[in-house]
Order: structure tokens, then C-alpha cells, then sequence
């Protein structure tokens, strides 16, 4: 059965349209702070030789260079090597990305171009993407998945692969991130595809959660064992582009009216001023009188993005629906994330969560502190929805997740009191 699916996972689909979101040419002459942090030096394999030390990271002749070299006087460790990260500033999810690099060859040089999740995971998850990595003077790299499935023992399906390579010269390294499963690609030739097995624990989270990108120069290392030879260092990475493609999604305001909504009130609105408004491809909702508007079409496995912000003074109450349910009605059968500021990040509501005690459910946020901005500033929000399991993120972080007995319905926002300005609406 895994063999099957490996044939047909990836297939055709990668001929299909994607989306250019992000393209790195590294043009200019220093790193674009926006998009990249230096990696400061860790206790990891791949980290303990970091150094912020400023020959080590620049921008040469349009690319990006990461040296290795000898430590000095003044470093604390025997060699230094250079890194950046987009972690925090540039993150994807289902999405295909395509780095050019090229690389020198010494005994114990490791460079790696690899994904890492942009949020916290829940424990004990774990989930990695190594697009290239490549040990001392091979003629070829290495592919590989990780997850806590994976570091468990968890052999099949195969995790890794290798691609031979023109280690004197340019090469593309690629990934493309589905629902189902992770390809990886070597200079346009597809070398691994890892799928989603239903029904074993911790075995791919790849496309549920945002990743960012490192890319790394490492010296030593248990792996790829110790630098003999000093004198043939620096070692060099460079990077000439890097390309980030997403799958096309369903905008669901259409920039003129309310086509594709259903408005739901608990008594009678205002003519004069609707609960539920559409000014371009901003929805308006004046948080009175108490109701939602829901989608005219159910949904079951989707994504889907939207940002808000409190319009009044101050942050009252409003709330997002999944897989509503039965009868339009004030208030209705779903799942509801809570967005009272003092409750934020809550899931609740008539549809029973696994693990939470009944009747009305309701499971406290994963993490301490709200990261909801202040008033009068656009949030982010995030929804994926999978097999009726709910993970919720608020500007990039986790805040809940929970599995609902329901797998299918509308989705709704709330009008609860509370002024408010939604944008961004999509679903994929």
C-alpha cells in the first residue's frame, strides 16, 4: 500500500500551478534583515562552531556567502562558521522551495540547507526537513524527513534518500510540502516521497505547522567527523536564490458584497447599519446585534487564513466557528476559538472535544501568555483543520489544538459586542 501511494503522491501534482510568494536574490550588498537572522553559536552538532564574527556571513556578487574557517585569539571555539535563519520572519506551509547553491569540498565540512518548524510543538512532536545536506568530498547529498515517528525507530516508509550531484558546481535542492506528503527533488529529479500514514502517531506534522529555513556551515561534528586537514579550509557555501511557491487558495470575499456568506442574528439589525459589512475586501462587523456570518459551503480538510483587529477602543468579544453544525441559530453547534482578550486562544462550544469534559467543552489555550497585539493593530490567525483535528495559530504561535468529534461543516465569525475589521480571507 506505502508503495502505491509513493508512485501517485507526487506525481502530477508538482506540474500544477504554484504561486510564487518569496524570491531571495540577494541583491545588494548586505543580508536583508527582514527576511534573515545570524545563527549565534549552540551546543548542537550542526551549531557549536557559530560565530556572529562578521567575515563569516555577507553578500558577494549577488549571493549569499558562509564561510568556515580556523578560530582566533579571540574564539572561543576551534574553528568558526556562519549561518542564517528566516526563523520568526520568513515561514511556509504546504509549499514548494527551491534553493541554488554550490560548495567546496574538506574533510569534516557539512554544509545543509534545511527546514525547522517556526512555532513551539506540542510534546514530545518533532519535525525537520533536511533539503541538502552534504559530508566532506562526497559526489552526492543526502535527503532526509525527521519526526518523532522517525527518531522513535520508525523505518518505513524510507525517510532519506541520496542524489548524486556536480559537487564542483551549481545544484538545485527542492522540497515540496503537501497535505499528504513531503517530496524532495535534486536538480529537478525527484529523489524521495514521504507520505502520511493514517493512523500512526507522530509520523508527519510537516504540513500543519509554519517551517522556516537555515542554512548552515558546519565544521566537525559526529556525523561528519573531524576537520584533518585545517589547510584546506575556508570552507564555502554560497547560495545564489532561493524560490517559495505555495498552492493557490480560494479568496472568499470577492471585493463587492457578501456573495458567498450567511448572515445569522439574534434579533433583527439596523438598516442603517448592517452587523455584517463588505467595504472592498475588508469585512466589517459593528458587533451588534449578537450573531455570525457563516460560509455557504461546508468544509472538512482546509487551511484557512484571515487577519483582524478590534475597531472600537478596546478589545471586547468575537469568536471564529469550525464545522458548524444543525440549525441557524443564535448560537449555533461548532467549535468556537474565543477572542475575549482575556480568553484568548480558548476552544469551546457544543461539539465534543476529545479529552475535555462535557457538556459545553472547553480547553484552555497551550500557552501562558495571549500573543495578540494591541488594540487597533492586525492579527494574524491561522486554522488547519485535518480529520477533525483543529490547530489554531495567532501570529505564528500555537495556541491551541484539539480533536472534534465533528470533521465537516461551515466556518463562521462571531458579532458579539465587539467592533472589528477582518481581511485576508482564504481558504485552501
Amino acid at each position: 500500500m506505502v508503495a502505491a501511494f509513493v508512485v501517485t503522491a507526487c506525481g502530477t501534482r508538482a506540474e500544477k500551478e504554484w504561486n510564487l510568494v518569496w524570491e531571495e536574490n540577494f541583491n545588494g550588498t548586505a543580508l536583508d534583515g527582514d527576511a534573515w537572522t545570524r545563527v549565534s553559536r549552540g551546543e548542537s552538532d550542526w551549531d557549536d562552531m557559530m560565530s556572529l564574527r562578521e567575515d563569516l556571513v555577507f553578500v558577494e556578487d549577488g549571493q549569499l556567502v558562509l564561510l568556515g574557517k580556523v578560530g582566533g585569539e579571540a574564539d572561543e571555539t576551534p574553528f568558526v562558521t556562519g549561518g542564517v535563519s528566516s526563523c520568526g520572519k520568513k515561514s511556509f506551509r504546504e509549499a514548494r522551495i527551491e534553493i541554488k547553491a554550490k560548495f567546496n569540498c574538506a574533510d569534516g565540512f557539512w554544509p545543509a540547507l534545511w527546514l525547522m518548524p517556526d512555532c513551539d510543538l506540542p510534546q514530545p512532536e518533532y519535525a525537520e526537513i533536511d533539503i541538502m545536506e552534504h559530508l566532506n568530498s562526497d559526489d552526492f547529498v543526502y535527503q532526509t524527513v525527521h519526526s518523532r515517528y522517525t527518531l522513535d525507530g520508525g523505518e518505513e516508509p524510507p525517510k532519506y534518500a541520496t542524489a548524486e550531484i556536480d559537487k564542483d558546481g551549481w545544484n538545485i535542492y527542492a522540497a515540496e510540502v503537501y497535505s499528504d506528503s513531503v517530496c524532495l527533488f535534486t536538480n529537478g529529479v525527484k529523489t524521495l516521497t514521504y507520505p502520511r500514514l493514517e493512523g500512526v502517531e507522530h509520523q508527519f506534522l510537516w504540513a500543519d505547522y509554519p517551517f522556516h529555513l537555515i542554512l548552515s556551515n558546519q565544521l566537525g561534528g559526529n556525523w561528519v567527523g573531524a576537520v584533518s586537514s585545517p589547510e584546506q579550509l575556508p570552507s564555502e557555501l554560497r547560495i545564489d536564490w532561493i524560490k517559495v511557491y505555495e498552492k493557490p487558495h480560494r479568496e472568499l470575499l470577492n471585493g463587492k458584497d457578501l456573495s458567498g456568506w450567511k448572515v445569522v442574528l439574534k434579533e433583527p439589525e439596523n438598516d442603517n447599519e448592517p452587523t455584517f459589512s463588505a467595504e472592498g475586501k475588508v469585512l466589517l462587523i459593528s458587533g451588534q446585534p449578537f450573531g455570525y456570518i457563516r460560509t455557504e459551503e461546508k468544509y472538512s480538510d482546509y487551511t484557512f487564513h484571515l487577519e483582524w483587529r478590534w475597531a472600537g477602543d478596546e478589545g471586547v468579544d468575537g469568536g471564529i466557528f469550525h464545522f458548524l453544525q444543525g440549525e441557524d441559530k443564535v448560537w449555533p453547534q461548532g467549535v468556537q476559538l474565543q477572542m475575549t482578550p482575556r480568553d484568548m486562544g480558548i476552544l469551546m462550544g457544543g461539539i465534543p472535544l476529545e479529552g475535555v469534559e462535557g457538556p459545553f467543552y472547553r480547553k484552555p489555550r497551550l500557552v501562558e501568555d495571549s500573543p495578540e497585539r494591541p488594540v487597533g493593530e492586525w492579527n494574524d490567525m491561522v486554522f488547519v483543520c485535518r480529520k477533525g483535528v483543529i490547530k489554531a495559530f495567532l501570529n505564528g504561535v500555537l495556541v491551541n489544538e484539539a480533536r472534534s468529534e465533528a470533521t465537516e461543516g461551515y466556518i463562521g465569525i462571531q458579532s458579539e459586542g465587539g467592533a472589528m475589521d477582518v481581511r485576508n480571507l482564504w481558504i485552501r
